[in-house]
């Protein structure tokens, strides 16, 4: 399903503008990587099936109904807006009260996977690519993302 996620935007970019499947990545700021790797497994999953072949009549059906809509959601507007929003401590605090480790994992990770949570779920784009600047990596609490200190 992520992967069907990832190629439905790309389809419908290209569609408008034209361009190929890295243009339309970047033009929706989706790493290429993730981009390819979505392509190159569906065309795998399909196999010699006509779902390949299916799935530019399915984005052709999607972008005529999306053009009846009477109003759009702008979730590149949407996903900026978010770009450094973070889940306050104390909410997210109440909200995990009473789970089994919660105090072990917001002791290690604090607010991070809450808001890459929210991000994801308000966005609805795929949580690996929420900006959150910093989220401490498993094996050594002390690294941000990037790796450095």
């Amino acid at each position: 399903m992520r992967h069907l996620r990832r190629i439905a935007p790309l389809k419908l970019v290209e569609m408008t503008v034209g361009g190929s499947w890295r243009e339309c990545a970047q033009a929706l700021d989706t790493p290429e990587g993730h981009a390819g790797s979505a392509l190159s497994k569906l065309r795998h999953q399909f196999g010699d099936s006509d779902l390949w072949t299916t799935r530019c009549e399915v984005a052709e059906q999607l972008a005529l109904h999306l053009d009846t809509l009477p109003w759009r959601v702008d979730y590149g507007r949407r996903r900026n807006v978010f770009a450094t929003w973070q889940m306050p401590r104390t909410d997210w605090t109440t909200l995990c009260e009473g789970l089994p480790q919660a105090d072990r994992l917001i002791a290690q990770y604090g607010t991070a996977i809450a808001t890459v949570l929210v991000w994801a779920e308000t966005t609805l784009a795929d949580h690996l690519l929420c900006p959150l600047p910093q989220i401490p990596h498993r094996t050594d609490p002390g690294c941000t993302r990037s790796g450095s200190r």
